[in-house]
């Protein structure tokens, strides 16, 4: 679901109840914030919308939020208490279908109904974890098959991904022979200059993996 436009705009006049207790806030990561394909150093961005005395005036808030402006990464979170913020929507967001041509009070039921259908997906997601346990159950196989096919995929990926990484270290450690071929000095000025500039970036932990690499590569 991708971020509607007016909806940071609508944000700005939505924390006016503040009372203290649970806050509200919603948040954004990258891929809702740019095109596909940009990457901006920005990783996301969080509003805060107001402080509430109970959980259940927190919520009515957040979801009278969600049916007006169209977020669905609002939440309810009691103060002093850690809210990790992932690439994926938490367990708290619900996803749902928003059109602004749509009443609130039609949004607000759309949200609703998206709530009990979570809650009847983690009810029965917890219900086949459980029955994972018992080896005649078809939980138990299903999950067997997945755990097999997934890691024989994962395996295949790395494998490949050890084939390219290996071409790529021999092609380019014959281009570095080349080149000091050319330029047989470069062989000593080359880790003071490499040093230099990583330490500067603060990622002299690449400087001494690059010396290393170039060690085991000579004793090769």
């Amino acid at each position: 679901m991708s971020l509607p436009a007016p909806t940071i705009e609508k944000l700005a006049v939505c924390n006016e109840k503040a009372e203290g207790g649970y806050t509200n806030f919603i948040y954004y990561v990258n891929k809702d914030l740019v095109k596909p394909g940009e990457e901006p150093p920005l990783l996301g961005i969080v509003i805060p919308l107001g402080e509430f005395s109970s959980k259940r005036k927190a919520e009515e808030e957040r979801d009278r939020i969600c049916a007006e402006t169209g977020a669905y990464t609002v939440v309810s979170c009691a103060n002093n208490h850690a809210f990790p913020i992932n690439s994926v929507p938490s367990k708290d967001a619900v996803r749902f279908n928003y059109n602004d041509s749509d009443t609130v009070e039609k949004i607000s039921k759309s949200i609703e109904s998206a709530r009990r259908r979570n809650a009847e997906i983690r009810s029965r997601l917890e219900k086949e974890v459980k029955e994972r346990e018992n080896t005649d159950s078809l939980s138990y196989l299903i999950n067997k098959i997945y755990i097999s096919t997934s890691a024989k995929d994962r395996a295949e990926k790395l494998m490949k991904e050890a084939q390219e990484a290996s071409l790529a270290s021999k092609l380019n450690h014959k281009l570095v022979l080349e080149y000091f071929d050319k330029h047989p000095e470069a062989k000593d000025k080359w880790e003071i200059e490499a040093k230099n500039r990583l330490e500067e970036r603060g990622e002299i932990g690449i400087y001494y993996s690059m010396v290393t690499g170039m060690k085991n590569m000579s004793s090769i």
